[in-house]
């Protein structure tokens, strides 16, 4: 199912959020330059329209990590991404 368009812009501000925090040089982007949907229980953003890059990006709450699907497939980074919020609600 297709995220709505608040839950979207929601999942946007928090990756603008840590991209800003984490690349600090990064240049601005819009919403509509990049696909989210959704991965079990966490959203996946990736480039849209003619912007290619073999880097994907999970959110879920307020925390983000980016990653390659070249090195790891997306199950085993999407278990490690839950077991490190767990820890942190620990």
């Amino acid at each position: 199912m297709e995220p709505s368009k608040e839950i979207k812009e929601k999942v946007f501000k928090t990756f603008r959020t840590w991209e800003a925090r984490t690349y600090p040089n990064t240049s601005e982007t819009s919403l509509s330059d990049w696909n989210i949907g959704q991965y079990k229980e966490v959203f996946i953003i990736s480039p849209s329209g003619g912007r290619r890059g073999n880097y994907l990006y999970f959110v879920k709450d307020d925390r983000c990590v980016g990653f390659s699907p070249a090195f790891a497939d997306i199950e085993s980074i999407y278990q490690k991404f839950l077991r490190a919020d767990e820890l942190e609600k620990t």
